[in-house]
């Protein structure tokens, strides 16, 4: 029989032993730090500014070649997007149009956007070598002129400014909702969804959506705006106010 004895630990021993070990495993080196991705146009635009993190990021890599294409190839395109992105918001900002009959760079018929990114390409040599490069190519061929890119930027900066407005009413809890109904172009009966409350001291007023209804009925109406706060996590227990 065995002389040694079996040592048994407090509860307090053993989690201190775990926590020293976790601790020991949180210190090695992880291969994850030598095959970094890009998941966000933000990373991408942060490693652009820094030469010393573009190698970091390149000179572990057994594909060094394809990821250093890869990062250039990033950046090119974040530097187009800022471009794009800016006359987009100068447009939406104003209420302005985008496009009018024609879709081609250098039609004088080709609306305020493309319009707008002509003016910018005399003075911005970056733009005209794009726009001599990929304008005007036809469907399949990138270049972040088409007004389909407009519409998902749009939709983009959309989401973003309902989410701000959401956490905001979060912020306050408590809020007014208003609901005006008035077809659209098409002629579609549609309703706008419009909150009032009180933020940071001041009394405002948001636009959030417009809703497209098929009857004018009140349950209608009601089972639309209950929806359309379920998906964007308003609480109408909250709201103090309909009209």
């Amino acid at each position: 029989m065995s002389d040694e004895k079996r040592i048994y630990l407090s509860g307090y021993a053993k989690r201190k032993l775990k926590k020293e070990a976790e601790d020991a495993v949180s210190k090695l080196p992880k291969l994850t730090n030598f095959f970094k991705t890009f998941n966000s146009v933000n990373e991408v635009e942060e490693e652009a500014n820094t030469n010393n993190k573009d190698d970091l990021v390149t000179k572990h890599r057994i594909d060094k070649t394809m990821a250093e294409k890869m990062l250039n190839e990033n950046k090119y395109w974040v530097k187009v997007l800022h471009r794009v992105v800016s006359v987009v918001k100068f447009l939406v900002v104003r209420g302005l149009t985008f496009e009018i009959n024609d879709s081609r760079l250098g039609s004088p018929s080709n609306g305020n956007f493309l319009g707008i990114l002509e003016v910018i390409s005399e003075f911005d040599p970056f733009l005209k070598q794009q726009m001599n490069e990929r304008a005007n190519k036809g469907s399949g061929n990138v270049s972040y002129f088409s007004m389909r890119i407009c519409n998902e930027i749009i939709d983009l900066m959309v989401n973003e400014i309902l989410l701000e407005k959401t956490k905001q009413l979060q912020e306050t809890k408590y809020f007014g909702l208003i609901l005006d109904s008035t077809p659209d172009r098409a002629h579609r009966d549609q309703f706008a969804v419009v909150v009032r409350y009180c933020y940071k001291g001041l009394v405002v007023e948001r636009f959030l959506t417009y809703i497209h209804i098929l009857n004018h009925t009140g349950i209608s109406m009601a089972e639309e705006v209950i929806h359309f706060s379920e998906n964007n996590n308003i609480n109408l227990q909250y709201c103090r106010g309909q009209s």
